[in-house]
């Protein structure tokens, strides 16, 4: 009996072998197909792409290839090579990382079968990875808790290996490893924490750095912390601003012991002796940390920069058919060499100028009760309020107390019995998820008018039905004060008092009104200089010269009437009949000074920026030949509508530029940029020729090779000759007020002023053989209008010219070929008469060659005699010279008439306000 259940047993137990082996080889061969469809699915490494792939911070260049700028970004990174990386922090690296990494070829095998068992028993890797495992990490980056990912990682790092080379692995790692702070490999991390470079870093300051890479959040050797969270027990190392917003620097009590971890591991494995590593440990971290170059502040200013990181991005799009998404990340963090057309000089000399804003601007008017320039209207209790008096701004003691705390007094909230709170103030409203306060204003020491906005932090968020509105009220439920105890106080006196931390309230606010200013090399279409505004450091800046278009007023005349007109048979000396007009049965357009001149040339139309002949000559020329010169011009992007301003019929039938008050007097929908109507004034200024203005000249990628250059858009808006006769015609300009503000003997100068309906908008765009300058004055809140125009854009102007002049030469503009000079008529741009010097309208006026006139003039005559009974040979023979010199029959007499008519209508027009028509604004210098 033993014997047979010794033989069972035996069987039994060579079943089980058997079948053990038929499973593992089973297995093992699904494994085996598994593996190798998951290294199928591998991405491929080109070893000469590796620093391609890794994000590198883009500088800004001067014309002379000096860097001025790091490119703003969250990835901060500089490339270095291993030459220059310190031996210490390459050992500091090997021992807390990779202690075997001379020991294996990239994967280690005892840390990829720990790797492999934490994802079958645990939910958490336990960060087994090889310096090369974790440099494919960073080059691929894959699900770090999915097993066929491990796989693949271990193939890449092996692959990294065997074509790099150990020290290639090294070189690309440590340009690649993220070590907090938004800093992106050695080099960067050296800058940030301690200013200065890799190779200059003490041993401790070695271990420092590679003890931060475990977790880079946790142990980054230095954390930012807003002022107010900061605590007494907290050592705080200094200040530093980031992206317009002032940080305390704290140290990071945690990097303390991981750095002396670093020390010990590099002191183990014989990196450093036992007296370097006592030298080390005597090392003050906290006291060595400077915080450095990805947190400085900008060099140049952040109106600048934002345009070049616009119009860079943009022509990467156009030029070189990149996705936004692809031309955003090539800008940021691609390495890139953006070589600026900016001055830095004129930068600075514009910017100053707009430190000097009030004294040069507002010219000592307001009062400490009445804000500088507005066009003030106030309720009872001082609150600002607009033509249907609705608040537009709080006075700022009625919404903020002493301490800049916002606040309700006792009469405007009321706390209920069930615990809810009810807002009975018209100050609040609500704003998605949670109340929103009203904005408010102060009048600062210059008198101006300070606005001062207040918004909701996010700390605070409710939940469907913890605010509600009713007409008179808004009510938060018990349920959200429980959840935000904190949310208010009520003080001795009854007032409720937010917490301060769910509101972000603009202390030092924006003062009003504003400016701004676009400089631009015609001749280039560089753009030198711009300012976007004044006093906005420490927050988000609004450039108002590129991006936030205003209605031009006249200033749109040069480029949407004249210009065209001169170019489609008028000439300066045209004769245009300034009399009554009438548009669908009403006396429309005004004029500035309530008067008609009667027949005036088109020069004078300009100089006099008279209404009724922009509108007259627009008409006669017509609306779709003034679009197509707005097209030359840059103003209206007929390829791409959504990249211009202009609203066209086909956008919108109902409220669109196509007519006659948009496009004669400026009043359109939105308006145009600072930016863009001084480039095309800069068509003018260059002899008829548009460059689109850049604030670039070249962009070059990481190794060197251009991406972009010369690529302005360039058209002919018209010949050398028409630019000129409209610029000489814009010189009268600077004859009248207000443009007179702006005359310099140095050098000619050619512009127009612009007034908007009620003093909203005030402009003048100018120019010199120089530069073009664009200068425009407002309120940003449109509600909101000038008291007066004295010509505060052309003094704003004036400023900036003569800075950025003060050294050059004397200049004049420089006539082309083709001008000719001959004496016309001025009221009717024909040859004079006799009659015309009799009424003294003969003047010698400029014509580009072949547009001279021709014929005689037919506006004034010689009335003839009555013919006698018995008609005289000497009579007849002097009427028919008359007829022959006058060309026509008219009577002096009904000219005479036809005068006084035209003067008793001028001085009628005083008792006549004429309507608006098409919903815009109208000229009023």
């Amino acid at each position: 009996m033993k014997n047979k259940f010794t033989e069972s047993v035996s069987k039994l137990i060579k079943l089980i072998i058997i079948a053990i082996l038929v499973i593992f080889t089973l297995a093992a061969g699904a494994l085996g197909v598994s593996i190798v469809g998951v290294l199928e699915k591998t991405p491929t490494i080109n070893i000469s792409d590796i620093d391609d792939s890794l994000n590198q911070t883009s500088v800004i260049l001067d014309s002379e290839g000096n860097e001025i700028e790091k490119i703003q970004t969250t990835e901060f990174r500089e490339l270095i090579e291993f030459e220059k990386i310190p031996k210490d922090l390459v050992n500091a690296f090997i021992a807390i990382e990779d202690r075997r990494f001379y020991n294996h070829d990239g994967v280690d095998p005892i840390g990829i079968l720990s790797a492999i068992k934490d994802n079958i028993f645990s939910s958490s890797m336990r960060g087994a990875s090889t310096i090369a495992q974790q440099l494919a990490r960073n080059i691929h980056p894959g699900s770090k808790r999915r097993l066929d990912w491990k796989i693949q990682e271990a193939y890449l790092a092996l692959k990294l290996t065997e074509g790099l080379g150990r020290e290639g692995v090294l070189e690309k790692y440590m340009n690649a490893v993220f070590l907090g702070q938004n800093a992106y490999g050695v080099q960067a991390a050296s800058k940030t924490y301690f200013s200065k470079n890799v190779e200059d870093l003490t041993t401790a300051e070695c271990a420092a750095l590679a003890s931060i890479v475990k977790n880079p959040v946790e142990y980054a050797l230095y954390k930012t912390v807003l002022p107010q969270n900061v605590s007494e027990s907290d050592m705080v190392l200094g200040d530093i601003e980031i992206n317009g917003i002032n940080y305390k620097v704290v140290y990071n009590d945690k990097s303390s012991a991981r750095q002396k971890h670093a020390l010990s591991s590099m002191y183990e494995e014989g990196y450093i002796s036992k007296e370097e590593y006592d030298e080390a440990s005597k090392q003050n971290i906290a006291e060595a940390i400077k915080p450095g170059e990805n947190s400085t502040k900008q060099v140049i200013s952040s109106y600048y920069s934002d345009l070049i990181a616009k119009q860079v991005i943009d022509k990467l799009q156009t030029e070189l058919n990149y996705t936004e998404a692809e031309a955003k990340s090539k800008y940021y963090t691609g390495g890139i060499k953006v070589y600026s057309s900016i001055d830095i000089d004129m930068q600075n000399q514009v910017e100053e100028v707009f430190e000097n804003f009030s004294s040069i601007v507002l010219r000592g008017s307001g009062s400490s009760t009445r804000p500088a320039l507005l066009d003030w209207s106030a309720d009872r209790n001082g609150n600002i309020i607009n033509s249907k008096r609705s608040v537009v701004y709080y006075k700022g003691n009625n919404l903020v107390d002493s301490n800049s705390n916002l606040y309700l007094p006792k009469d405007e909230y009321k706390l209920n019995e069930d615990g809810s709170l009810s807002i009975t103030s018209k100050k609040f409203k609500i704003l998605g998820s949670f109340i929103d306060p009203s904005d408010y204003y102060t009048i600062n020491e210059e008198r101006n008018l300070v606005t001062h906005i207040i918004e909701n932090s996010g700390e605070a968020v409710a939940k469907d039905d913890e605010i509600t509105k009713s007409d008179s009220e808004i009510t938060l439920s018990k349920a959200l004060l429980d959840r935000y105890e904190d949310l208010y106080s009520i003080t001795d006196n009854g007032s409720l008092v937010f917490n301060s931390k769910y509101f972000n309230i603009d202390i030092k606010g924006i003062p009003q009104p504003q400016g701004s200013i676009a400089v631009i090399d015609h001749k280039t279409g560089q753009i030198k200089a711009i300012v976007g505004g004044r006093n906005q450091e420490g927050r988000m800046i609004l450039n108002r010269a590129a991006n936030v278009p205003r209605q031009p007023g006249s200033t749109i005349k040069p480029i949407a009437v004249y210009t065209p007109a001169l170019d489609n048979g008028y000439t300066a000396a045209t004769g245009i009949e300034d009399a009554p007009h009438y548009e669908n049965g009403k006396l429309w357009p005004n004029n500035v000074d309530l008067r008609y001149r009667g027949w005036v040339s088109l020069r004078e139309s300009v100089k006099y920026s008279i209404n009724v002949n922009a509108v007259k000559a627009l008409k006669d020329i017509g609306i779709e030949t003034s679009k197509s010169y707005l097209e030359k011009f840059g103003i209206i992007n007929k390829n791409d509508p959504s990249k211009d301003n202009y609203v066209s019929a086909s956008e919108n039938p109902k409220v669109n530029d196509e007519g006659l008050s948009p496009m004669a007097l400026g009043s359109m929908t939105f308006g145009v940029t600072n930016l863009d109507l001084t480039a095309a004034y800069a068509a003018l200024a260059n002899g008829g020729e548009y460059i689109e203005p850049l604030s670039f000249t070249k962009v070059l990628n990481y190794d060197g090779t251009v991406l972009l250059e010369d690529v302005n858009e360039k058209r002919d808006v018209v010949s050398p000759q028409i630019a000129y006769v409209m610029t000489d015609i814009m010189k009268d300009v600077l004859t009248v007020p207000y443009g007179n503000i702006a005359r310099n003997s140095k050098f000619d100068i050619a512009g127009k002023t612009g007034t908007t309906q009620e003093n909203q908008d005030v402009w003048f765009v100018g120019y010199t053989p120089y530069y073009t300058i664009g200068s425009w004055v407002g309120f940003d809140n449109q509600q909101l209008k000038l008291a007066q125009n004295h010509g505060h854009a052309v003094y704003l102007w004036n400023a900036v010219n003569r800075s950025i002049l003060e050294n050059y030469e004397s200049a004049r503009f420089e006539e082309p070929d083709g001008i000719v000079r001959t004496q016309a008529c001025s009221s009717s741009g024909g040859k004079p008469t006799s009659a015309c010097y009799s009424y003294g309208t003969v003047t010698t006026e400029i014509f580009a060659k072949g547009t001279e006139p021709t014929t005689y003039c037919s506006v004034h005559k010689y009335a003839k005699k009555p013919k006698p009974e018995k008609e005289d040979k000497d009579d007849k023979d002097e009427n028919n010279n008359e007829d022959n010199q006058n060309n026509n029959d008219n009577s002096q007499n009904n000219n005479q008439n036809n005068n006084q008519n035209n003067n008793n209508q001028n001085n009628n027009q005083n008792s006549i306000t004429p309507p608006v028509v098409d919903g815009g604004g109208e000229e009023s210098e």
